[in-house]
């Protein structure tokens, strides 16, 4: 079993070819997580201690999986949020996606209200710290995904460099994009992934990670 430990999250990781005998090995596993508990005096939140099971999209899920964490059944979900990334057990990030065009959208909402009382520096600061941190974020897991699932978060990129350019609609993006030094969605997807591969290149990547390839 591998275990995520971040702060006060954490996340338990186990595989098998056989989902009965999956079941029963991560039930065991859960006793010692019991036990490890009780010697440091210390709690888990059943409310937020749910799990996902992962398998292939064709196969049918016909066991009824069931954990148990000090004599509580723990939840089966179709998706979690751990580290601020929405996890689902299909892998298409649909949730995750969802969420950040909101909170994007709301963002540039803001920065239409305030534009015209901050210079253009000032908005493409706000704009680094409110939208492109959001984006940027684990999109090399998320952004990974047919582009039709990408077309609100596109559309919401391009009009907040819009916005915090003062340009019109009949602007051409491109030069918007190369000009005020600027991203669009894949770009900075493709900028994340390199400086991912670089510090893989480089043994800069946790022993965890650089054991997955």
């Amino acid at each position: 079993m591998e275990t995520l430990l971040f702060a006060d999250d954490t996340a338990l990781i186990m595989s098998g070819p056989n989902i009965l005998d999956l079941q029963n090995t991560i039930n065991d596993e859960l006793k010692n997580v019991k036990k490890w508990l009780m010697q440091n005096k210390l709690t888990h939140n059943f409310n937020k201690t749910n799990y996902l099971l992962f398998h292939p999209a064709k196969q049918k899920q016909s066991h009824h999986f069931l954990l148990n964490l000090h004599g509580n059944m723990l939840m089966q979900t179709n998706e979690s949020k751990y580290l601020g990334v929405f996890i689902d057990a299909k892998l298409k990030w649909k949730a995750h996606i969802y969420h950040i065009t909101s909170s994007v959208a709301r963002s540039v909402g803001a920065l239409y209200k305030i534009r015209q009382y901050l210079s253009k520096n000032l908005l493409k600061i706000l704009y680094n710290a409110l939208i492109k941190l959001k984006l940027s974020y684990a999109i090399t897991l998320w952004a990974s995904v047919y582009k039709s699932h990408l077309h609100k978060l596109n559309v919401l990129n391009n009009r907040v460099v819009r916005c915090i350019t003062f340009a019109t609609r009949h602007t051409n993006l491109n030069t918007l994009y190369k000009k005020h030094k600027t991203s669009k969605l894949n770009e900075l997807q493709h900028y994340e992934l390199g400086k991912h591969m670089f510090k893989l290149h480089n043994n800069e990547t946790p022993l965890l990670l650089i054991g997955n390839y």
